[in-house]
């Protein structure tokens, strides 16, 4: 039996589709051996040999919702939320690839939720239904009825095989299929006959944020040895990972976007209450303190002025 990636059968690759023969990885260089993403993925499904196995990874959805920076139940229940979430993280951990896990959502389904409460278990969403979801900051969420009761499934005690209408009175139903408490654009009872266009968005989401990131400005920050990566939201300094909670990434972001000016806590607290959760000004005193502790090296430096909030004091260049 043959890998797909066996050198035997392997003739000279072109790269990207283009007809330019490239030489295999054993007779390069390093540096002329090396391809980026996408020319390794090409160079693999087509069962040639690229300069190392493509990884890709298909994170938790608690991972997303702790690392991506962004408001949990926004992951979940939006297309854009989801797409952020997995380019950042893609760009973090530098996978090759992406692995689209969740269909898109309907543009306007968050404008059916009546309330957002912030629990001991997560954020709670009251739908215009009645129904409710909890999003908990580390795990998949719940859905519950208008009665508080755990959703039907679809089993056979409650379905006729034969009869498959009420799948649509069966929110368990569609929600362990498509996490979602309910189906958009069906044209028909039943069975899902015709996968509505929206599906497809988180695709198309994906695919322009990752041209973006190609093409578009620069989205790094650099500040004497400190390179903050916003797309990937990653941060180093001399070129080593700076090991960051996603608050501490926030308040990073915030007083390198206005370095050498000054930024209150109260300006501190409305973006880290972005993401859906309360916080302090107490609060913001600790974050700043840990965020000290682990970028504070050689010229960076973040000034408290007494009373009115903090500053990244500027590098003279």
């Amino acid at each position: 039996m043959q890998s797909a990636l066996d050198t035997r059968r392997a003739p000279p690759y072109a790269v990207g589709g283009s007809d330019k023969p490239v030489c295999s990885p054993a007779t390069m260089s390093t540096a002329e051996s090396r391809m980026d993403s996408r020319e390794r993925v090409r160079c693999a499904m087509r069962h040639l040999l690229p300069d190392r196995v493509p990884v890709f990874c298909q994170l938790a959805l608690g991972h997303y919702f702790l690392h991506g920076g962004i408001a949990p139940h926004e992951i979940w229940f939006t297309t854009e939320g989801f797409a952020q979430a997995l380019v950042r993280l893609q760009q973090r951990y530098r996978f090759d690839g992406i692995l689209v896990n969740l269909p898109g959502r309907p543009p306007d389904l968050l404008s059916r939720v009546r309330q957002i409460d912030a629990t001991d278990e997560g954020t709670r969403l009251l739908w215009a239904d009645g129904s409710c979801t909890t999003v908990p900051p580390d795990d998949n969420p719940q859905h519950r009825l208008a009665t508080q009761a755990s959703l039907p499934r679809a089993d056979f005690a409650r379905l006729d095989p034969d009869r498959l209408d009420a799948l649509d009175a069966l929110a368990g139903y569609w929600w362990n299929v498509c996490h979602v408490p309910w189906i958009d654009g069906k044209t028909s009872p039943g069975l899902l006959r015709q996968i509505p266009a929206y599906f497809g968005d988180t695709i198309d989401r994906v695919r322009a944020l990752t041209r973006r990131g190609m093409g578009g400005a620069s989205s790094t920050i650099k500040h004497g040895p400190l390179v903050y990566d916003q797309a990937g939201r990653v941060a180093t300094i001399d070129g080593r990972m700076v090991e960051l909670s996603a608050r501490e990434l926030g308040l990073l972001e915030v007083l390198l976007q206005r370095a050498g000016r000054l930024v209150s806590k109260d300006q501190l607290v409305e973006r880290l209450c972005e993401w859906g959760e309360e916080v302090s000004n107490n609060a913001i005193e600790v974050y700043i303190h840990r965020l000290r502790k682990k970028i504070e090296k050689g010229p960076i430096r973040i000034a408290t002025v007494r009373g009115l909030g903090y500053c990244l004091e500027k590098i003279p260049s």
